[in-house]
């Protein structure tokens, strides 16, 4: 007998069909389609009715239960389809994939039904074949490192550790170690892993946790003979060579032809579905009928390879790793993922399906030779949110980074703070006006067991858990800084840090010489702006802008597209060498102090009605006069605590309070912004503040009717300080401020010599 002819899809299904197919464009209001064949239609119903029950589930439990318009829309990329809660508001949402028919190769199909229990280590093997065919040499080094050969290797073939070999291939693995110790190699255990089949033998077996010995398999799987993994390949029998090699883990994964990232648990959850290796993974992807067609329900996302909710994503030591890793194979959610420089693929996807994708662009901005600080400051702020066991290896975790950046920024890091902007970046500052930081003080692990570089100076944001902010605005010099491993260092035994881009940047504004690479580009003020506002131009430009060829057409680059001068880009290659200075933790000025007072105000668009102490911009005042003198950007609600609200000061609205605050501008700090206070209140927190640098600040005037920024444009100049403490002759710094340098100049001011610990 011959099956029963199956019915037409319903109205909305077909629509939706069109919609998978690129035809229908408009979205579909699931509530307008009240035929007798889509009220009656179970297909898209039980997608539907998933749906409803994912949004009513645990956290994503709506309230918005008046919303009557879910519905579906096409996203960026043929086939990619969202089902919303909200057409207007959005809300909860699936994204959706209709995998291929049987019979037909479609560009829209792109889903694809995986096997419930292993990973299709077929189409792994074909993501990595496919970029050595296609990408070749742009995948192959896209951060222009050195090339690195790791001391010793896992030999997957003889089960042995063996020493590095030059120009060999190798897979790197980066994990979670959990709550995992393992092993820690020594001379006597090194000597035992050489030997053939040593990892097998039960004594070390049994120490050799899940995940690497399940990146042993999957080294094998990919045709590969040599694995890279810490925890094998690192000795610990001498600090110095432990922190030696720690400073190569940046070049080794990216010298690696491939990275692991078991993201899934830590290193004794393994990695699951490796059919022959390890258990099944379980895996339950939701499948949905369309007419004679399938649906699948994304798991991934387009963050999902850069940001999971997994104790991988949270952790220190993995930031760097998996951000230098050139090829990455992700076993996230109990499936296999890739990225590399060019291209991202997931194995819910059919093979050869290509979906929008991000790619992080900000390493390979500042490595094709831009000192970009917005973009230094997004990553080394994403770094300091992580988790460190460890605080002391703040630095430690991220050196290897550093040392790879410090090639565009010249001079390099010294705890984490670039010398080429040395005297902006030592203003940094708490992210948002609510950020929470957290000071670092070392953990009671033996010195013996410590790994050098483990110093957390108060002045460097390596001493403080958090996310932050680095500025980018026009900043000058007003002191010179030097640097020494002893707070008793005489002047001779100090090294002067040198800025090098405030000494050359009035010479690079004002060359008539072209600099290689660069090309002006005449620029009306408000061309290319946001909302066609006015361009305000730094002080010595206007007119044009420059552009690189290094940056031009290039879709991958993040927010910088051009600059306001042209200067000297270095050409980087693997044969550049990164530019660290020695470790240094004691800073030296000869600099001003002032003591001034600190108290909390309802005066500013930052505060919350829930939460009074989440605003952490106190105002600052004159100890003599009580007059508003600049703002202190506290880092945590302990601290507000030492600084009272003000006494009956009226609270402005958000757009009073800006119109205010320009107002105050304007007036380059002649007129209060808040009501001066009594500086005889003993109520009042007096403070000690010292002089860091000097940055220039230009805005525009609001414009509240046409909601806009417009002219005039007006120039305050600021000293940025540190407040600070004393501590056996030693200051350490509190929080970051700022203070107009009319008033800075008006306040009774002392020369000190300043020593930062």
């Amino acid at each position: 007998m011959s099956e029963p002819e199956r019915a037409m899809p319903c109205d909305l299904c077909s629509a939706l069909l069109e919609m998978f197919q690129g035809v229908r464009k408009e979205q579909i209001d699931i509530s307008a389609f009240q035929s007798q064949s889509a009220l009656e239609c179970t297909e898209h119903t039980s997608l539907v009715e998933g749906f409803r029950a994912y949004c009513q589930s645990g956290s994503r439990k709506s309230n918005r239960r008046s919303l009557n318009d879910m519905g579906f829309y096409a996203r960026g990329t043929l086939g990619q389809v969202s089902l919303t809660e909200s057409l207007k508001n959005f809300g909860c949402y699936w994204e959706l994939l209709l995998c291929p028919s049987a019979d037909s190769a479609e560009e829209f199909a792109k889903g694809d039904i995986m096997d419930p229990d292993w990973i299709d280590m077929t189409k792994v093997k074909q993501w990595k074949a496919d970029c050595l065919a296609s990408h070749g040499s742009k995948c192959d080094n896209p951060l222009k490192i050195w090339t690195t050969t790791p001391a010793w290797f896992v030999d997957v073939e003889l089960e042995c550790i063996v020493p590095g070999k030059q120009d060999a291939s190798f897979v790197a693995l980066s994990y979670t170690y959990g709550d995992h110790f393992g092993l820690k190699v020594d001379d006597a255990l090194s000597a035992r892993l050489q030997e053939p089949r040593s990892l097998r033998a039960p004594e070390i077996a049994s120490r050799i946790p899940p995940s690497l010995i399940h990146a042993m398999f999957i080294t094998r799987s990919l045709d590969e003979r040599y694995l890279w993994v810490d925890a094998l390949c690192i000795g610990h029998d001498s600090p110095a060579e432990t922190t030696r090699q720690l400073g190569m883990m940046g070049s080794i994964y990216a010298s690696a032809a491939l990275t692991i990232i078991a993201a899934d648990g830590d290193a004794e959850d393994g990695i699951v579905g490796l059919d022959g290796a390890s258990e099944s993974r379980g895996l339950e992807q939701k499948i949905f009928s369309l007419g004679t067609r399938q649906v699948i329900v994304r798991d991934a996302h387009i963050f999902s390879l850069t940001d999971s909710a997994t104790p991988y994503f949270s952790r220190a030591w993995t930031f760097q790793e998996h951000r230098l890793a050139k090829r990455k194979l992700f076993f996230l959610n109990k499936s296999a993922h890739w990225e590399c420089c060019l291209w991202q693929s997931h194995e819910e996807l059919a093979p050869g399906a290509e979906i929008h994708t991000y790619i992080e662009p900000r390493l390979v901005e500042i490595l094709e030779g831009f000192p970009e600080l917005g973009s230094l400051s997004n990553i080394i702020g994403e770094y300091n949110t992580k988790v460190l066991r460890y605080p002391e290896d703040a630095l430690p975790g991220i050196i290897g980074l550093l040392a790879v950046l410090s090639r565009s920024f010249e001079g390099g890091f010294l705890f984490g703070i670039p010398e080429m902007f040395f005297h902006r970046a030592l203003a940094w500052n708490p992210h948002w006006a609510h950020t929470e930081l957290k000071r670092r003080t070392e953990s009671d692990r033996p010195r013996q067991a410590q790994l050098l570089q483990g110093h957390l100076p108060s002045w460097s944001w390596i001493g403080w858990e958090g996310l932050f902010n680095l500025g980018e605005e026009e900043t000058y010099p007003i002191v010179e800084w030097y640097t020494a491993s002893s707070p008793l260092a005489g002047e001779s035994e100090r090294r002067r840090i040198r800025s090098n881009w405030y000494e050359h940047r009035e010479e690079w504004k004002s060359r008539t010489t072209q600099l290689p690479g660069w090309t002006a580009v005449d620029m009306e003020n408000d061309e290319g702006t946001y909302r066609g506002e006015p361009r305000i131009f730094p002080a010595g430009c206007g007119g044009r802008v420059y552009c690189h060829q290094n940056m031009i057409h290039n879709k991958n680059y993040g927010p910088t597209n051009d600059w306001y001068f042209p200067f000297p880009v270095p050409n980087i290659s693997s044969a550049t060498e990164p530019s660290m200075p020695d470790q240094t933790p004691f800073l030296f000025s000869r600099t001003q102090r002032s003591f001034v007072l600190g108290r909390r105000t309802k005066n500013t668009r930052y505060s919350t009605a829930d939460d009074d102490d989440a605003n952490k911009i106190i105002n600052l005042y004159d100890g003599t006069s009580g007059r508003s003198i600049g703002t202190l950007h506290l880092h945590s609600k302990e601290q507000s605590k030492q600084f009272p609200f003000a006494k009956d000061e009226p609270t402005l609205s958000p757009e009073d309070f800006r119109a205010h605050h320009n107002s105050f501008l304007r007036s380059k700090g002649t007129t209060s912004l808040v009501i001066p206070v009594d500086p005889t209140d003993e109520d009042l927190s007096k403070i000690e503040i010292v002089a860091v640098s000097m940055t220039r600040y230009d805005s525009k005037t609001w414009n509240k009717e046409a909601s806009r920024f417009e002219k005039p444009f007006t120039t305050t100049e600021v000293i940025n300080v540190l407040w600070i403490e004393w501590e056996n002759n030693i200051a350490y710094r509190k929080a970051v401020g700022l203070v107009w340098k009319e008033n800075w100049e008006q306040l009774e001011l002392d020369d000190i010599d300043l020593v930062l610990g």
